[in-house]
C-alpha cells in the first residue's frame, strides 16, 4: 500500500525510550492529588487494612503538628472502646454503674440471704464466693430504657468480675449495649475515674447515673446522682427516675436539663 501514495505509520518509540515521570514527580502528583487536611485537623486511617485517604478528626489544644488527636476529641461513635453507633432512632445514651445503683454484691455468709446468684471469682490466688443482688425494678427499669437509649455500664470493677455480674443482670444479652471496667478508666493517684469520652458517644446526649461523684469528675454536667441501695427490698428509686429520664430524651442537648431537674448531692454536715 506504501507504493500507492500512502503515509507510512509513525512507530511509537521503544517503551525505555519514552518519557516516564521520576520517582520523585510521581510523588509530587501523588501529593497533590490528595486532600490536605484542613488547620486544626488530622487525617487518620479509616482502618488499619484499608487505610484509603482516612477520615479528619479534630486536634486538641495539647496537640502538635505530628501528634495524635486527644481523645476527648475524636468523633463520637468512631473511637474508643464504646461499640460502632447502630444508626436507629437511639440518638441518646445512658451510663449506668453496676455495685450500689443496679444491684448489690456482697462476700460475707449474711449476704447469701435471699440472694439472685452466687459465683465463684479467683483473685490473687484465692477463690471468693459473691452473692449478688438485683436492685427493685432494675429488670423493668432496662427494659424501659432499652426501647429508647442505648445502655452502656461502666464501672470500675475488672473486666472478669463485670462480666459475671452481666450475666446476673441481663442474662439473654438484649438490654446492655456495651460494658467498661476498670481498664477503661483513668487512674489517678491510686484511684480509678470515668471519662464518658471513652465511649465515643456525643455527650450533649449522654446521661449517667451513678451513686457516687467519683464516676464521673470530669463530666459532672452529664452526671446524675442515684441513691445507693445495699439490700432495701422497699426500694423504688429506678422508677422514680423513669420519667426524668424520658423526658431527658427529647432535649438536644441533656446537660442544662440536667443542672434545672436535679440538684447535686451534698456531702452531709456535721453536728
Amino acid at each position: 500500500m506504501a507504493g500507492l501514495g500512502a503515509t507510512p505509520r509513525t512507530k511509537k518509540p521503544p517503551r525505555e525510550e519514552q518519557e516516564l515521570p521520576t520517582p520523585r514527580a510521581a510523588a509530587r502528583g501523588c501529593a497533590k492529588s490528595r486532600q490536605s487536611a484542613p488547620r486544626g485537623w488530622a487525617r487518620v486511617p479509616s482502618s488499619p487494612t484499608t487505610p484509603g485517604k482516612g477520615r479528619l478528626v479534630r486536634r486538641g489544644p495539647e496537640d502538635g503538628p505530628g501528634s495524635a488527636p486527644s481523645p476527648g476529641a475524636l468523633t463520637p461513635g468512631r473511637d474508643g472502646p464504646g461499640p460502632r453507633k447502630i444508626r436507629s432512632k437511639l440518638q441518646h445514651t445512658r451510663v449506668l454503674a453496676l455495685d450500689g445503683t443496679l444491684l448489690y454484691s456482697s462476700l460475707l455468709a449474711r449476704g447469701q440471704q435471699d440472694a439472685t446468684a452466687t459465683f465463684t471469682m479467683g483473685f490473687q490466688a484465692s477463690s471468693y464466693t459473691v452473692h449478688v443482688k438485683l436492685r427493685p425494678h432494675v429488670q423493668e427499669f432496662l427494659e424501659s430504657l432499652s426501647k429508647t437509649y442505648e445502655i452502656f455500664i461502666y464501672t470500675t470493677a475488672k473486666k472478669d468480675y463485670a462480666k459475671k455480674l452481666l450475666e446476673v443482670l441481663d442474662p439473654k444479652k438484649k438490654l446492655i449495649r456495651h460494658c467498661l471496667s476498670q481498664s477503661d478508666c483513668v487512674c489517678s493517684q491510686g484511684c480509678y475515674w470515668k471519662d464518658l469520652t471513652r465511649l465515643g458517644r456525643d455527650l450533649a446526649k449522654t446521661v449517667a447515673l451513678d451513686h457516687t461523684m467519683q464516676g464521673f469528675p470530669a463530666q459532672a454536667a452529664n452526671w446524675i446522682s442515684v441513691p445507693p441501695w445495699s439490700g432495701d427490698p422497699e426500694d423504688e428509686e429506678l422508677l422514680r427516675l423513669l420519667p426524668a429520664l424520658g423526658r431527658l430524651g427529647q432535649a438536644e442537648d441533656v446537660r442544662p436539663e440536667i443542672q434545672r431537674q436535679f440538684q447535686p448531692c451534698q456531702p452531709p454536715t456535721e453536728g
